[in-house]
């Protein structure tokens, strides 16, 4: 029986789980590292000023991938790596389509970046970048 990545996000040992126990949870874009795919925004501040925690740490969490390719792993993996700056810009970087629960909070994060006046970009890696309404091809 083949069990597939959704089903398996459930089981407590599940990588995203363990960093969501560690980490916690935020509402801040500008501290979070990464957007779960249940839409739950991970959290990347220790103190809860500024973002300490880098994407790489979720190498932490893999057995035989550190660095880059956990994050490649990360991003393979249905997460979306969070690069937002209250002052600069939001910036969600893609691998795979999001699920309904992150496209909400894209959208959210959107609202927030046109109500801030600062730049929104969702982007693959080293691919197409989707600018303003031409997110909506990725969404």
């Amino acid at each position: 029986m083949v069990m597939s990545a959704m089903y398996l996000r459930h089981h407590p040992y599940c990588i995203e789980n363990r960093m969501l126990r560690y980490y916690g949870c935020c509402e801040n874009y500008s501290l979070a590292t990464w957007l779960l795919a249940d839409g739950t925004l991970l959290n990347g501040s220790c103190e809860g000023h500024q973002r300490d925690v880098d994407h790489a740490e979720a190498g932490y969490y893999f057995k035989k991938a550190q660095g880059k390719e956990a994050v490649k792993k990360m991003l393979r993996r249905g997460n979306i790596r969070v690069m937002c700056q209250d002052d600069s810009g939001y910036l969600f970087q893609v691998k795979r389509n999001p699920t309904s629960e992150q496209k909400a909070v894209i959208r959210k994060a959107r609202e927030q970046a046109d109500e801030l006046g600062i730049p929104f970009l969702v982007c693959r890696p080293t691919k197409q970048l989707f600018m303003g309404k031409a997110i909506e091809s990725l969404m």
